[in-house]
């Protein structure tokens, strides 16, 4: 059995086991050297084990990191920019050991911690953080099915030749020269697309045109009256998610949008007056709280599937019908998913005070 004990000289240790043999009692010799009683019973029985008191071989290879090292190291959690390379080149500098691996094993198996990326939120100002947490009070006793009465509706941009994402576009190889590169053009063209979803179902994809400017004009005719006014009539009993009732009860709708300029014009605040009374006017959804509206995870599912597409698209047109194809197949328990998830993301909300949550 192992025993971790102060380190003492040899020739510590062979007077201890010299005056036992010759009969003096332990606790006598411990006390004539200054040494714990539990330390001189070790010496004594190693010695009868093993004949010897020199200490054993260790096995395994010795400690790399020293002292200082584990201090420079130490000192490193919770800034920016302080990569293992990093770290094993300033530990370098100044003279010391350790290598890339052996600082990585010492930060997650000593001292616990792990390596995250820093989150891009939106910036958000005082009056943010006070709409936002009023908006949450005023929802916080919703249940799921208040949430299943909502309509949330955005715009989204998708590029036809996306960079890859460097967070989790990983190829496995041997070599650089085994990874396929992705040209992308400087500035690539675009679709801008616009959709509302709820627990039950989608609108149909609106796509905007090249060269069109999205005014108040446009969305109120092609977006609202084009798009969602004409979707809310359907009701087929358990029909698709293209034409069943968006909502359980469609006399108690509500409907989001952002706080765009087009969104939150007079002409519009009063046509959505008139044909939802029930919608959430400019003075109520909190600005920069992507984090609330559950449709920018659906356009980052939407990106997914687009991914998926085999071969990827590589004209306009091609893009914009992947893109309705992956709009079709969106499966509905994606949308109940992310209805569900709206109770935990004001709660969420209302703990950071207002902030954004801490992920």
């Amino acid at each position: 059995m192992s025993r971790k004990t102060k380190e003492y000289d040899l020739e510590v240790r062979g007077q201890a086991v010299g005056m036992l043999e010759a009969g003096s009692r332990t606790q006598k010799v411990a006390e004539q050297l200054g040494v714990s009683l539990q330390t001189v019973q070790y010496w004594w029985a190693e010695f009868k084990k093993n004949g010897s008191v020199q200490k054993k071989r260790r096995s395994g290879r010795p400690k790399i990191l020293g002292r200082v090292e584990k201090i420079v190291i130490a000192k490193s959690i919770g800034k920016k920019r302080q990569s293992c390379r990093k770290l094993a080149k300033k530990i370098k500098s100044k003279q010391l050991k350790g290598c890339k691996s052996t600082i990585y094993n010492y930060l997650t198996k000593e001292l616990g911690v792990k390596a995250y990326h820093r989150r891009k939120i939106p910036k958000l100002e005082e009056k943010h953080i006070k709409d936002r947490l009023t908006f949450c009070k005023m929802l916080k006793n919703w249940k799921l099915d208040d949430w299943k009465q909502v309509v949330f509706s955005d715009e989204s941009p998708y590029e036809l030749f996306p960079p890859p994402n460097p967070k989790n576009d990983v190829i496995w190889a041997r070599g650089v020269q085994e990874v396929e590169q992705v040209p992308v053009p400087k500035f690539g063209p675009k679709i801008m697309v616009w959709g509302a979803m709820s627990f039950s179902g989608l609108s149909t994809l609106h796509i905007v045109p090249q060269n069109t400017s999205v005014d108040q004009v446009y969305y109120r005719t092609q977006m609202l009256e084009g798009n969602l006014f004409e979707r809310i009539q359907k009701n087929v009993p358990g029909g698709s998610k293209f034409t069943c009732k968006l909502v359980p009860d469609m006399s108690r709708m509500v409907f989001q949008q952002d706080g765009a300029r087009p969104h939150t014009a007079l002409a519009t605040q009063a046509l959505l007056t008139e044909k939802i009374p029930h919608f959430w006017n400019k003075t109520m959804w909190p600005a920069n709280s992507p984090d609330l509206s559950p449709i920018e995870n659906l356009w980052s599912i939407l990106g997914t599937k687009l991914e998926e597409e085999s071969p990827p698209p590589t004209t306009l047109r091609a893009l914009e019908k992947s893109l309705l194809r992956a709009w079709s197949k969106i499966p509905r328990e994606t949308l109940e998913n992310l209805i569900h998830s709206m109770p935990s993301r004001v709660n969420a909300v209302l703990k950071a005070r207002g902030h954004f949550p801490v992920k």
